[in-house]
């Protein structure tokens, strides 16, 4: 079960507010220093780990985190708290994910974040995947093909939970590019505009 996110409503007013559509803030975490960006429209965080190439995502459906965090982003919380990853002693990661929370109620400092700030810790985050950059919409005929539950999971590690399911329940693929271009940008804070100029 995931994390429920109690700050995360009033987070997203204070963005609001603010008029800023993707924020970047700084957060402490034990004897560790990260750098997180938001973005309203994806509804995800994603978390590096300032000083290095570690980074990881949390993304949310409403304010729960849909996923528990994988097992090389545990060794690293489990670091910033001065421990030694052991197998055998699971560890449970509310507490970051607490910690988070605890941040973004405490009205913290921040800043539109640039698409250099964004696109830089995504590709962190995500560092299996050459192809992170949206490229296009590709809509499926009834009866044809049907987007795959691997595109699913990619759009919604990538691109947030509102719109993996959308694209599930409308069999809509996305396809990625290894390089960023405009309409990748405007992804970032108006995924709908998008979809609405591709389908023109």
């Amino acid at each position: 079960m995931g994390y429920e996110f109690k700050n995360w409503k009033i987070f997203r007013n204070q963005m609001k507010t603010k008029s800023i559509d993707v924020v970047k803030f700084e957060f402490t975490y034990h004897i560790c220093n990260f750098e997180v960006v938001y973005s309203i429209e994806q509804n995800i965080f994603f978390v590096a780990k300032k000083g290095t190439q570690i980074a990881f995502s949390i993304y949310l459906d409403g304010y729960k985190s849909s996923v528990i965090l994988e097992k090389e982003s545990y060794k690293q919380l489990i670091i910033c708290k001065n421990r030694v990853y052991d197998e055998n002693k699971p560890y449970n990661p509310s507490d970051f994910l607490q910690s988070l929370d605890d941040k973004i109620g405490t009205n913290p400092m921040i800043f539109q974040a640039s698409k250099e700030d964004f696109y830089t810790i995504l590709k962190k985050a995500i560092p299996d995947e050459e192809n992170i950059y949206f490229l296009g919409f590709r809509p499926h005929a009834i009866g044809k093909h049907h987007v795959t539950g691997v595109n699913i999971e990619k759009v919604r590690k990538i691109l947030g939970h509102t719109l993996a399911e959308f694209c599930k329940i409308n069999n809509v693929s996305v396809a990625f590019s290894k390089n960023p271009n405009e309409k990748s940008f405007d992804m970032i804070s108006n995924p709908k505009k998008v979809l609405d100029e591709q389908n023109d």
